[in-house]
């Protein structure tokens, strides 16, 4: 005897209900008890495509789904797991082309429209990945994972402030949305919320989500956020931990390798940083994010034509991966390409690190700007407005007049600067203005080449009239300033900056006098060097400072590019992966006529710097001519 449709109805039923208790087994019974009586059944098809997905069986999920479909061929619901499914598979050409399937029969179906918005900012597609969204929170408001994949968009786009209130809407419906919760986190450390980023990803550890599915301390995507928290803390050791701890849960995960490879770069480690790289590549060679990562560590390992390699075939995955324009932008400004590079250096904008300053006024893009006045403002460290700011002096000649607004230690000295005609503090109301610019993309907005930088120096004057007395003697022998580190929060600054002690046998050559410069130092344990950070109240002071000195030698600082514009005798120590404005295999620099380098000849190895200094400043200050 045949069994009664109404038979049929109930199994389902019953087994839709021990699915959502758990009872996964009895569900799988019940469905496939239903399959024998109607083996055309599309329902039973369907939820076995959802148990097979949620246990990992992908290729019998698929299966499952497109059985459901060919026993009903209208049904949406079934061809949006065929899409998931698709999607988890890395297919997500064809889970586009499903949910659109699904949206034609049911044009406002909500998770339709969620998913499908995510299928597409996989593909790199965050403008339409965002209409997506929009369109599912319009038909379904309540719809949690529409917000929460809205959010995921934005932040692909660079926006962490706006991801960040999405995925806070997301969990205000559902709270127990661990990706939502995951994706705060993320939000919140790029914009720079380290403490609260912690204090949510805390949240998702102890929390978890409440179906049974992966999630909390389980979850190899939270040991990630946990590892990339922690190196932004610089907790190296917590970092390596957490990603250790996503490594155990999934030895092929993918982004634990790539994070790895992050935090190896910055412990120095770049060989070991290579092989995390590829084994990230291994398990997916289209990784565009460990491609682009994988660029920088052969920069750093001064490989520029595998870092330019790697970084265009990430490019060639993702046309606007933001890392790889900016790697990339790195090793072509290392490279001497200054046009180039500098085209891909305005690709910063897109990473979490930078951020645009409000302004008044149009974003300047080459209009003509004769008798118009443009904000240039300061961006980054103190040394890149005193490098940039030589080219207030051609913007001028194009009939501009120019605006500075830098940081308050900068205002004095700055004002000195050919061809600006105000400086106005950062905080302070700059005035009107026609337009606006970020400063360091005046060079590429002018076209500058390494054959047309204006290197004219002295190009920046301490303010006229009498200084406070800064103590610097009229010593028999040359007078040297010294600096060894640089801004402690400065991603690079372990490479960059060194100790102390290995300025101290400087002091020993005969007649050489050494005066501190450095600053937010301790100064009790600096012996016999003259301290002159007390006195320096302002970059002008220091300026005084150095004008007084016969040399300075320092690390990568503000002050070396602070000697370097007022044409006094500088050297700079680099470390073997120097920041690319003193390009690559070269003791000179064309920003700079009066400045040396000095480099690491592998990485760490300042021995050999102090070395190669000592033995030139013997020779230098027997010929040295004291003023």
């Amino acid at each position: 005897m045949a069994a009664h449709p109404a038979d049929i109805q109930q199994s389902l039923r019953q087994g839709l209900a021990a699915h959502r208790a758990g009872r996964l087994d009895q569900a799988r019974a019940l469905y496939e008890q239903v399959l024998e009586i109607d083996p055309h059944c599309a329902e039973a098809w369907h939820f076995l495509a959802l148990l097979a997905q949620g246990s990992g069986a992908l290729a019998e999920a698929l299966g499952n789904a497109q059985k459901a479909v060919q026993a009903k061929p209208g049904y949406a619901e079934a061809l949006v797991v065929q899409g998931d499914v698709l999607g988890d598979l890395g297919r997500l050409d064809e889970a586009v082309e499903a949910y659109r399937q699904a949206l034609g029969i049911y044009p406002d179906f909500a998770e339709a429209l969620a998913n499908l918005g995510n299928a597409l900012r996989r593909l790199g597609r965050p403008e339409d990945a965002i209409e997506a969204c929009r369109l599912a929170i319009g038909a379904k408001p309540e719809l949690a994972q529409a917000h929460n994949n809205l959010g995921a968009a934005l932040l692909d786009l660079g926006l962490p402030e706006e991801a960040e209130e999405a995925f806070r809407r997301a969990l205000a419906l559902d709270p127990g949305l661990l990706s939502a919760r995951l994706n705060l986190g993320e939000a919140l450390r790029r914009r720079g919320q380290i403490e609260a980023a912690l204090e949510v990803a805390g949240g998702a550890a102890t929390g978890g989500p409440p179906d049974g599915s992966p999630g909390g301390s389980s979850s190899p995507a939270l040991h990630n956020l946990m590892g990339n928290i922690k190196l932004d803390l610089g907790d190296f050791d917590g970092a390596a931990e957490s990603y250790a701890g996503a490594l155990a849960l999934d030895p092929d995960d993918l982004h634990a390798h790539n994070n790895f490879g992050n935090l190896l770069v910055r412990q120095g480690r770049l060989d070991e940083a290579v092989l995390s790289y590829r084994k990230a590549l291994a398990i997916k060679p289209d990784f565009a994010d460990a491609l682009a990562n994988l660029g920088a560590a052969h920069q750093a390992r001064g490989r520029l034509d595998l870092a330019l390699q790697c970084c265009e075939e990430a490019l060639a995955i993702d046309a606007d991966h933001a890392d790889a324009h900016w790697n990339r932008g790195i090793a072509r400004l290392l490279d001497g390409d200054l046009a180039g590079g500098l085209a891909d250096y305005e690709w910063r904008w897109r990473l979490p690190e930078f951020t645009r300053r409000a302004a008044p006024s149009p974003l300047w893009e080459g209009q003509d700007v004769d008798g118009k006045t443009i904000l240039l403002q300061s961006e980054q460290g103190f040394g890149d407005t005193i490098q940039f700011v030589r080219l207030a002096e051609p913007l001028a000649r194009l009939g501009a007049r120019v605006v500075i607004e830098t940081h308050q230690p900068l205002l004095s000295l700055i004002a000195s600067a050919a061809g600006v005609e105000r400086v106005v503090q950062r905080g302070v109301d700059p005035g009107e203005s026609d337009f606006h610019l970020p400063l360091l993309s005046l060079a590429h907005r002018l076209g500058l080449t390494l054959q047309t930088i204006p290197a004219v120096v002295p190009y920046l004057a301490p303010p006229p009239g009498q200084g406070a007395d800064l103590g610097i003697r009229a010593e028999a022998g040359p007078r040297l300033g010294i600096a060894w580190a640089g801004r402690p929060t400065h991603k690079n600054d372990a490479n960059r900056s060194t100790g102390l002690d290995l300025f101290r046998p400087l002091a020993e050559i005969p007649g050489v006098a050494l005066y501190s410069l450095q600053l937010g130092q301790p100064s009790e344990d600096l012996g016999d060097i003259h301290d002159l950070a007390p006195r320096l109240d302002d970059f002008a002071e220091t300026a005084r400072a150095v004008k007084d000195l016969d040399l300075v030698i320092s690390v990568d600082t503000a002050l070396a590019h602070l000697a370097g514009a007022l044409g006094r005798p500088v050297w700079v120590l680099l470390p073997f992966a120097p920041d690319w404005r003193w390009l690559r295999d070269r003791n000179d620099t064309p920003w700079y006529p009066s400045m040396r380098l000095f480099r690491q000849p592998a990485p760490g190895d300042w021995e050999s710097v102090f070395s190669e200094v000592a033995t030139a400043l013997g020779s230098w200050a027997l010929t040295a001519r004291i003023d």
